[in-house]
């Protein structure tokens, strides 16, 4: 009986441990975006800000100046799912798709603390990535 109270206090525990983490990670797209859009042999450096409430979202681009360009259109789409063959049941990622207004328009998929994606603009168009930078306020060693 003891065996079994402790497996199912353990049990118990690990389940609590991994809906917290899910709860933070909760809303995969919020947060700060770093990486690299290329368009031809051209590599850019590419800061994105995303934030999320109530399934709305809204960003901004930082320039290289460091100038802020909002985005439009932010959409986030759920995540897919292959339907059929040995890849069933495996989650492909949310879609995204935004615009920096009258500039570019984005899309590309999140999976995990990565976005991957196309982009098009009035001279042609480009790919770019994402990773996801680590939110210092979740960070234990983090004191405001």
């Amino acid at each position: 009986m003891r065996k079994l109270t402790t497996g199912a206090l353990l049990l118990l525990c690990s389940c609590a441990s991994s809906s917290g983490a899910l709860g933070r990670r909760g809303d995969s797209l919020a947060g700060s975006w770093s990486g690299v859009l290329v368009k031809g042999v051209v590599r850019s450096p590419a800061d994105f800000e995303f934030a999320g409430h109530d399934g709305e979202y809204s960003g901004t681009w930082w320039s290289s100046a460091l100038t802020p360009i909002a985005l439009t259109n932010v959409q986030l789409a759920s995540p897919a799912l292959a339907a059929s063959g040995a890849m069933s049941n495996v989650q492909l990622g949310s879609s995204l798709r935004f615009e920096l207004a009258r500039l570019a328009v984005f899309e590309g998929i999140i999976r995990g603390e990565t976005i991957e994606g196309t982009f098009r603009d009035e001279q042609g168009g480009g790919w770019f990535r994402l990773e996801k930078r680590p939110d210092l306020s979740d960070d234990v060693r983090f004191t405001p």
